[in-house]
């Protein structure tokens, strides 16, 4: 986990502090991994495609959706809506993404929209075709649970009023070491109890559930 925080208002760019955070990263990351880096569309940039790859890791980006990309083989732009199938279906090639002098050339075009979903992924990737998997992407929103493991589901962050950013950022590491040893011990509780144990097991019932049918148990 990396983190820089700033007070609300302050003027300047964030790509260069994302980056920054990667390059910290990078040594704690064993060579032989292979590495996806995803972020949530609209954090996209050319610079930031190239520090991923530049680390010897793989962007796994998404796009909004009103850029253009030129499929391996055409001469004409098309917008990006037009390589989502409309069956659910990932379509998949090599494009050159936006006309404009920061093309993308030679990447890995992904898009899908599966029906009764509002949105659509469009994802780039330096990985071939035949490498990629979309589906990859929904690791992203993983994110979205630690989100609220900081807060209401977990620490309580909430409670604790900081607006000092250095203060905060401390905050934060403790909140890290905090769910890193829980999870840790939650591993060796699991690798040392039977299976059965495990497939009993039920979460608690939050304070105030007005379920009566719930499970009680705790593991």
């Amino acid at each position: 986990m990396a983190w820089h925080l700033l007070p609300t208002g302050t003027a300047g760019a964030w790509e260069p502090l994302w980056e920054e955070m990667l390059a910290q990263l990078a040594p704690a990351i064993p060579a032989q991994w292979q590495v996806l880096v995803m972020a949530d569309r609209g954090l996209y940039s050319r610079d930031l495609y190239e520090a991923i790859r530049k680390l010897g890791w793989h962007p796994f980006l998404r796009l909004n959706l009103q850029g253009t990309a030129r499929q391996a083989g055409r001469d004409d732009y098309q917008p990006l809506r037009s390589f989502i199938p409309a069956d659910g279906t990932v379509w998949s090639g090599r494009v050159s993404c936006f006309q404009s002098q920061r093309r993308l050339s030679e990447t890995t075009l992904l898009a899908v929209h599966v029906p009764g979903y509002q949105d659509s992924w469009v994802v780039v990737t330096d990985l071939e075709p035949q490498q990629s998997l979309l589906a990859w992407y929904a690791m992203r929103f993983w994110i979205e649970v630690g989100f609220k493991q900081g807060k209401r589901g977990g620490w309580q962050w909430q409670h604790s009023k900081m607006t000092d950013p250095r203060r905060v950022e401390r905050y934060c590491l403790v909140m890290a070491v905090a769910t890193l040893y829980t999870v840790s011990q939650g591993s060796s509780a699991k690798q040392s109890s039977p299976p059965a144990v495990w497939k009993r097991c039920r979460l608690p019932i939050s304070p105030g559930s007005k379920r009566k049918d719930a499970p009680h148990e705790r593991c």
